[in-house]
């Protein structure tokens, strides 16, 4: 009865062990993409937005060309941003073209 309960107890050893392992190699692999692509990201400006000024509106003024829904998805992503909603006086960083 002991053997079997110390089998299981090592089993559980191994099964822990096997996922602190797998756990710590994702963590390692993830990492440096990230920061290879914080390296490559474009520079950016920040922007004051004004009165009246829409995501869209600064997207399509800084955009350099690009499709603005591209340049929208871009400063979504910069600035953490969920959806488009802007308000008078927020501070953005925006691609620099």
């Amino acid at each position: 009865m002991m053997r079997v309960a110390r089998t299981y107890a090592l089993r559980r050893l191994v099964v822990v062990a096997a996922l602190v392992v797998a756990a710590f190699a994702i963590t390692l692999a993830v990492l440096p993409a990230q920061a290879s692509e914080n390296e490559n990201a474009a520079p950016t400006v920040t922007v004051t937005v004004k009165e009246d000024q829409s995501l869209w509106t600064i997207a399509r003024e800084h955009g350099g060309g690009e499709r603005t829904d591209k340049v929208v998805k871009q400063i979504q992503a910069i600035n953490g941003l969920e959806g488009s909603l802007v308000r008078p006086g927020q501070k953005l960083e925006v691609p620099s073209r």
